[in-house]
């Protein structure tokens, strides 16, 4: 259980992570 919720808040971590990257990378291109 302890992993499982561990697990959570680390993969939206990476999911705001890749979202921000996304988001430069696009502005970049531009």
């Amino acid at each position: 259980e302890l992993e499982k919720s561990d697990s959570a808040p680390l993969r939206n971590n990476i999911m705001m992570v890749m979202t921000d990257f996304c988001v430069r990378y696009t502005a970049l291109v531009d």
